[in-house]
């Protein structure tokens, strides 16, 4: 049985090829055909060259496009040569001589690979051989062979020899540098694993080269020891910067530096008891910034500017100093309470970020040492900003819980204790004593007054005080120690002695006590407080990236928190009492008829002051939120909770002003109904009474009514938005016309009284007029005319009859119907009822009994 040979693929030949050193090539190429080809193949010797990090594909790349568009144009040109019937000779694509610009500017010809050149005889030519290296596509091969010609030998050399002073490359180059360089030119050669046993020697060489370095680390560190900083420590930080980068030159300088291990500061410096206390954290940082500013002379003298020795120090003072002390703190912080941790972590932050703003720029930082320095702040301190964040808005919503909480606290301590001083001068016996003898007046009073039959005894009127007299008694003291806690003195200059003059004073006290029912200065003080949170965790937002975003979410948040205490918490339950006692109010009882409508204008005071917390949040917003938020998106969080609050407080004035407005119509109809005497628009004639001159002006009602209508609309001018305000003129300015009309149907005017009754009816229409409302005006207008109805004497009942029919005349707000109502207030009504009739529903014949 014949075994035929195995073929293997292509790929798998070429993988083979790709391993095999150079020396084994030649005799693979002779093989076959295909082994040849992929042995020439200049793919495989660019590979080669760019291990050895010597070969661009780029610009190989560019400069076959330049030698394909050459070419192109030559053969165009030749083209267009023979249609001009020029003789031209045969040219091919092989045959085309490209100019390809080098650093050299050497010419190339495609057609063939030109002759290798001779081997190098001087010395320094070896630390050139990479320089000189074209990539140019077709021509790696050559170049390859070059370098393998010039470097193969030495690397084998240096591979093969038994100690450091048998190799050529030592004996060629005498300086250190020239040596460290030569070493790290052969390390390059060495990663193309172009030589036989390229695994062995690489280990080899890799030890000699730690050899090497290890006598330039010595003389580098007896250069620090001596402070030779110009001499000894300069020159072998460039030789080893030449043999592997110097980055072992640079961790020994480091590590020697006494900035890494003498820190006679500690964390402990910066706490007097229970109190934070940075001065000794400022002072450490700034003896650090100063030592660093020293060391940064003498890395500038030191090192190669393409180290960037700087950076790094500085990243490692950072890490293994500045770190160390900073977490200590914080963490000392946390173990005595929240705000000293928040303090701690906000102020060690700011003091960090000294460093990077007072380091000096040296060469080879390329400017951007400060803000690299400050990315390694950062990045120690994030570490510490997810717990410091959580912390931040867990102690803002406490804070705020506990203000409010503890002024509502105050509010009901103070209100108690004030109670109990008012009723501490009441006798439960003499107060018992005082009422049954009260209440045996009040019911023995017909006894006394009315006399009986069968008694023959004179009964003369007693003089004893009615009950009224008591409570009167007892509202004066109230409002006495109303005003006295107004002032702010501490009780009343006498205390009431009966427990109903007592209960007087405490409902007169807490009527006053609604003023209290939400504080300024509960809102300062967690504006303040907010401010201060959000002082900070500002600083954080200059870390960047996704933290710089966690942190301004968190400042949103620490504000939402903020206006929901403010607005639910706070304003709203004040303005939810306010109006449930203001719906709870009544006008005032006997003889004592009052203007002022005291829970209204307490509930107007606490809109003022309603407002003005907004405008201190809308303050707030515009100075401190708007540099983290957009105040037009609608949907971030704060704007949205602003909003929010802003509703709510516009809701709860709404409540309250439309509650407002019944009761003070309620109490104007009371002052109507107690103030407007029956004779006010039916007086005595002159004969009677003797008086002339009855006076043109308003009556005590009408002045009374408008002035407390006036005294509680100036109130609100000024509190609230001017849409609210109108909405709220014009309620009272309708509701006023119904009570008057209501009124006025109640009254019996004569043709005297009908001019008290237009003086009026202006006074109420200038009033209307002070609102500046045009819808309420045509009713207050049709007001006036129908005044002229009365003062029409009854001779003239015709004309009263015509005023009547004649609806344009009121502007369409009566009708004939409603006018004839009125009409019948006349106190000759009977007299011109027959005339009026006739002219308003049509002739009528008289009724005659035969």
């Amino acid at each position: 049985m014949t075994l035929r040979p195995t073929v293997l693929p292509a790929e798998i030949l070429s993988g083979i090829v790709d391993y095999l050193p150079v020396p084994d090539l030649a005799a693979v190429a002779q093989v076959n055909k295909q082994l040849r080809e992929m042995v020439y193949d200049d793919t495989r010797w660019g590979a080669r060259l760019r291990q050895m990090g010597v070969w661009d594909e780029k610009e190989a790349k560019r400069k076959t496009l330049d030698a394909l568009e050459q070419t192109e144009i030559a053969r165009k040109r030749i083209e267009a040569e023979r249609q001009l019937g020029r003789k031209t000779g045969s040219v091919t694509l092989f045959d085309a001589t490209i100019a390809v610009t080098g650093d050299n500017e050497r010419e190339v010809d495609v057609a063939g690979p030109a002759a290798p050149k001779p081997t190098m005889v001087n010395p320094s030519s070896y630390l050139t051989v990479f320089e000189g290296v074209r990539s140019v596509r077709g021509y790696a091969r050559v170049e390859f062979a070059r370098i393998y010609e010039a470097l193969a030998p030495l690397y084998n050399d240096l591979a093969n020899a038994s100690d450091h002073t048998e190799p050529l490359v030592f004996r060629m180059f005498r300086t250190p540098e020239e040596q460290a360089m030569m070493i790290n030119i052969l390390q390059k050669f060495g990663r193309s694993r172009s030589v036989r046993d390229w695994s062995k020697k690489e280990t080899k060489i890799a030890a000699m080269i730690d050899l090497f370095e290890s006598a330039a680390l010595q003389e580098f560190e007896g250069g620090y020891d001596a402070r030779d900083v110009d001499g000894r420590m300069k020159r072998y930080a460039n030789v080893l910067t030449e043999l592997n980068g110097g980055a072992s030159c640079v961790q020994l300088f480091i590590q020697k530096n006494p900035l890494m291990y003498e820190i006679p500061e500690t964390p402990t410096d910066c706490f007097v008891g229970e109190l934070l206390n940075l001065e000794p954290m400022s002072l450490f940082i700034t003896r650090l910034i100063n030592e660093l500013n020293i060391q940064s002379d003498v890395v500038n003298r030191t090192f190669p500017e393409s180290l960037n020795v700087m950076l790094t120090f500085a990243e490692r003072v950072i890490q293994d100093v500045v770190a160390d002390y900073t977490a200590r703190l914080i963490e000392e912080a946390h173990q005595k309470d929240t705000e000293t941790f928040l303090k701690a972590v906000c102020g060690s932050f700011q003091q960090c970020l000294r460093i990077p703003a007072s380091l000096t720029e040296i060469k080879g930082s390329k400017g951007t040492l400060k803000e690299d320095t400050e990315k390694a702040i950062n990045a120690m301190f994030e570490v510490h900003v997810d717990l410091y964040l959580v912390e931040e808005l867990n102690f803002v919503r406490n804070k705020c819980e506990a203000e409010v909480e503890s002024w509502e606290r105050k509010v009901a301590e103070d209100a108690e204790a004030h109670e109990s001083m008012l009723l501490s001068g009441v006798s439960r016996a003499e107060d018992k004593k005082n009422f049954l003898t009260s209440f045996k007046k009040v019911l023995l009073m017909p006894v006394s007054v009315i006399p009986f039959p069968s008694t023959t005894a004179k009964v003369t009127p007693t003089t004893t005080a009615r009950p009224s007299d008591e409570l009167s008694r007892a509202a004066q003291t109230a409002q006495a120690s109303a005003a006295i806690s107004r002032t702010g003195t501490p009780a009343p200059a006498t205390l009431p002695t009966t427990e109903l003059a007592a209960q007087s004073a405490i409902l007169s006290a807490r009527l006053e006590g609604i003023r209290g029912l939400f504080s300024l200065e509960v809102a300062l003080q967690l504006l303040h407080l907010c401010k201060s949170s959000l002082e900070r965790a500002e600083p954080f937002l200059s870390m960047g990236g996704q933290l710089s975003e966690e942190v301004r979410e968190q400042c949103e948040a620490i504000f939402v928190t903020l206006i929901q205490h403010l607005g639910k918490r706070h304003i709203k339950n004040g303005f939810d009492q306010a109006v449930e006692h203001l719906s709870r109010y009544q006008p005032s009882q006997g003889s004592d008829v009052g203007t002022s409508v005291e829970p209204l204008v307490i509930f107007l005071e606490l809109v003022h002051v309603g407002d003005l917390i907004q405008q201190m949040v809308d303050v707030f917003f515009e100075q401190e939120m708007t540099r983290l938020v957009d105040r037009n998106d609608f949907l971030n969080p704060a704007v949205k909770e602003k909003k929010r609050f802003e509703q709510l407080i516009d809701e709860r004035v709404a409540a309250g002003l439309s509650k407002g407005i019944d009761v003070l119509m309620n109490q104007v109809e009371y002052i109507l109904h107690e103030r407007q005497s029956r004779r006010d628009y039916n007086p005595l004639p002159a004969s009677v009474t003797g008086e002339r001159d009855p006076g043109l002006g308003p009556t005590r009602a009408a002045k009374e009514a408008v002035e407390c209508l006036t005294t509680h609309t100036k109130l609100l001018v000024g509190s609230t938005d001017k849409s609210v305000l109108d909405v709220f003129f014009q309620e009272v300015g309708v509701r006023l016309f119904g009570s008057l009309c209501k009124h006025l149907k109640k009254q019996t005017v004569n043709v005297e009284g009908g001019i008290k009754l237009i003086s009026d009816l202006n006074h109420y229409h200038a009033f209307a007029t002070s609102l500046r409302q045009k819808v309420i005006m045509p009713y207050f207008t049709a007001l006036k005319e129908l005044g002229h109805v009365f003062i029409i004497g009854t001779s003239d009942a015709k004309a009263i009859g015509t005023l009547c029919s004649d609806v344009a005349r009121y502007g369409g707000v009566f009708r004939a119907e409603e006018v004839y109502e009125f009409v019948q207030c006349r106190a000759d009504w009977l007299k011109v009822k027959r005339d009026v009739d006739k002219i308003l529903f049509g002739a009528m014949n008289d009724c005659c009994v035969q």
